[in-house]
């Protein structure tokens, strides 16, 4: 009788301790001594489904401001600094009327580093959900935004991604994802890797928890914007530095490169979503360094990209290319990938005019001539 008593128990006993070692690292002290997570930090405001801008927005429209809202990675982070009425003022490379018509649209942002679609997808989606409706959206793409098998990629499936959204949206991601995002919460261990934590961890969720405040304030009007270096025009080291970033991203960004066709249905599904709110949308892809550009154009296949934008195209979205050479006057980057602060004011100014202009007179009034 105790012999078969045993031998159900004893699977039972396994597993209640399998669990609980599984467990054990949600414990901080363990967590932070004995795991190696990637920073959860980075997408923690979509984690917890937090809305910190709304104080930004209705202030904007008691202002009579439009509202742009921009979804992006780290080449986006500089429109958390920019733009300014003070920065407007002192930009070369806007006229005054180009600067007077900026300043009537408030532009949110919703940049994270390592993001990808998926998460611009899921902040899009958080909003619409929570009852706004932006004037326009504005959505970074760019390829190395549509490669899923990036150092970023797991983190931000695993971490960025709130369960119960998942579960909502069940019918709308794709199930790869899905299944990813769902057992990271029934085995803990799938996204707290058991090793020695990163000395470096501490310093970037102190600059995560940092950007996390800069969203939710005001922009600083006397904020001094950060430039960077011109093509051709940079010492001859930092150009040497420029150009071996550029080969170590690319192995790191492109190395047989494909368009992750999960990642592109999230592009899809947030044009179908703004053309049944009946938001105007406009993909755009940043300004490109001329080391990057070049790497870009040897990575990616031209007609899997055109196919992209095709399908996106036949869901209602526009496109802005600030990546083709005399787009945009002013040229400083601070690495291969992302331009300067700088250039946001007048990276900002072409975005919105291009919106007003593509959506016509009969959507917005008084664009600049």
């Amino acid at each position: 009788m105790f012999a078969g008593k045993k031998k159900v128990w004893l699977p039972v006993a396994l597993a209640a301790l399998l669990i609980a070692v599984d467990k054990i690292v949600y414990i901080p002290a363990v967590r932070q001594c004995c795991t190696v997570a990637g920073s959860a930090q980075t997408f923690q405001s979509v984690l917890e489904s937090r809305f910190d801008q709304s104080a930004m927005i209705e202030r904007a429209r008691r202002q009579g401001r439009r509202i742009a809202m921009n979804f992006g990675s780290s080449r986006s982070l500089v429109f958390y600094a920019a733009p300014t009425r003070k920065q407007l003022a002192s930009d070369p490379f806007l006229s005054p009327r180009e600067k007077d018509f900026l300043d009537r649209w408030e532009l949110v942002n919703n940049a994270y580093p390592g993001a990808s679609l998926l998460t611009s997808y899921v902040r899009f989606t958080q909003w619409t959900d929570h009852g706004l409706r932006p004037d326009a959206v504005l959505v970074e793409l760019d390829p190395a935004l549509m490669n899923g098998r990036t150092r970023w990629s797991v983190t931000e499936l695993k971490f960025g991604v709130p369960v119960a959204f998942a579960v909502d949206h069940a019918l709308q991601m794709p199930w790869e994802h899905f299944h990813t995002i769902l057992g990271s919460r029934l085995f803990a261990m799938s996204r707290y890797r058991l090793g020695r934590s990163e000395s470096r961890a501490d310093v970037w969720d102190e600059a995560m928890r940092q950007l996390s405040a800069a969203s939710t304030a005001e922009r600083d009007e006397n904020l001094v914007l950060s430039h960077g270096f011109v093509p051709g025009a940079e010492p001859p080291l930092q150009r040497m530095i420029f150009l071996r970033a550029s080969q170590i991203l690319e192995v790191e960004l492109f190395a047989a490169f494909r368009i992750d066709p999960n990642l592109a249905r999230y592009a899809q599904l947030i044009a179908e979503r703004c053309r049944e709110l009946g938001i105007p949308l406009f993909f755009w892809s940043p300004p490109q360094h001329p080391a990057w550009r070049e790497v870009a154009e040897r990575s990616v296949d031209p007609t899997q990209w055109e196919r992209l934008e095709r399908s996106l195209g036949d869901r209602g979205a526009h496109f802005l290319r600030l990546n083709q050479t005399g787009r945009m006057h002013c040229n400083e980057y601070i690495d291969p990938i992302h331009f300067a602060q700088s250039c946001a004011p007048e990276a900002a100014a072409r975005l919105i005019y291009s919106v007003e202009a593509t959506m016509g007179r009969g959507a917005f009034q008084n664009p600049p001539q």
